[in-house]
């Protein structure tokens, strides 16, 4: 698979933001967001899912292996339960109100930006197929304006043994794609009606955007 075109949080200002993501429909950003905030909000997070016994009991909770046998997720009335809990944390609330983050969507939209009142969390368990989020475009979950910029924001290391984010390049300018709505809970597209130029992903570090 063709990697990511990427930049450096410490690069930003030698190149355009909006001239990126135009090129390329999406900009993999390392480095930006400040350790200390994504330790506060994945701490946050863990220890809840840690008390829910979605995590293995007799490992650090730091290390946040799973247990399969708690598999679960949307829209199962105990993922929605836990789910809420995590959606509740003021840590995770003030993610998207980031200084920093918000810096990088002015130079994209101008200085008048809305962060979106419904921040998404990923919780996904490993090996469980039903719980697997395929091709999708995010405007078809949160609606509003088809204008809008997503900030897919790793808390945690993700290998690409374990899949993490792909972005099909070049996307962006074929508008909003049919999806199948047949089950709402995981839209899709279906599989070889993806409209793009190529395929792109790599290993997800934490705090990239």
């Amino acid at each position: 698979m063709k990697p990511f075109h990427e930049v450096q949080a410490s690069n930003l200002g030698s190149c355009s933001v909006k001239d990126e993501i135009d090129s390329r429909g999406y900009l993999l950003i390392r480095g930006l967001l400040p350790q200390h905030t994504l330790n506060q909000v994945l701490g946050d997070i863990t220890r809840i899912l840690y008390s829910a016994g979605w995590l293995v009991r007799d490992d650090d909770p730091l290390e946040r292996m799973a247990d399969i046998s708690s598999a679960c997720g949307d829209p199962d009335p105990t993922f929605r339960r836990i789910y809420e809990a995590v959606f509740n944390l003021e840590s995770f609330q003030a993610l998207p109100h980031d200084p920093v983050l918000k810096q990088v969507m002015r130079e994209l939209v101008g200085e008048k930006i809305l962060i979106h009142p419904k921040p998404i969390c990923r919780l996904i368990f490993p090996r469980c197929e039903r719980l697997l989020n395929y091709a999708h475009q995010d405007f078809r979950f949160i609606d509003g304006d088809p204008e809008c910029f997503t900030a897919w924001i790793p808390l945690h290391d993700c290998p690409s043994r374990m899949g993490p984010l792909q972005i099909l390049e070049g996307s962006h300018r074929f508008g909003i794609q049919r999806q199948d709505c047949e089950n709402l809970d995981v839209r899709k597209i279906p599989e070889g009606a993806v409209l793009g130029i190529d395929w792109v992903g790599a290993t997800s570090a934490r705090g990239m955007c």
